[in-house]
């Protein structure tokens, strides 16, 4: 194994990680640019709630992480879509806290606005 951290391959391993990265996160990037100009139309919160999901490592040690779900629906040109996407990204980082504050201004039957 020493062999191979003092091997040229190491070092591209690294560079091919790192690209594959700084290409996924250019289209994250891409998307919330292009939201930015998408029109707003009224919706209504449909349910809310903090989804959980629990993950297990090679030592069978588990850890949870927390994740808001929002359903809500909108009307445009006279058909009405569901969606339950908060915004792009993730706004939680899979933590509890941060789940709970970004479901905390939502409530089940109120007018909001959404980016279509």
């Amino acid at each position: 194994m020493s062999h191979f951290l003092l091997s040229r391959d190491f070092p591209v391993s690294f560079f091919v990680v790192g690209a594959v990265l700084s290409v996924w996160q250019s289209f994250v990037v891409l998307e919330a640019w292009e939201s930015s100009s998408w029109p707003a139309v009224e919706g209504n919160v449909l349910s809310k709630k903090i989804q959980t999901s629990t993950q297990r490592d090679n030592n069978g040690r588990s850890s949870d992480s927390w994740r808001p779900v929002v359903q809500f629906s909108y009307l445009v040109n006279g058909k009405t879509y569901q969606d339950a996407r908060l915004r792009i990204g993730n706004p939680s980082d899979g933590r509890y806290d941060k789940a709970e504050n970004a479901i905390a201004d939502f409530s089940v039957k109120k007018t909001m606005y959404s980016l279509i």
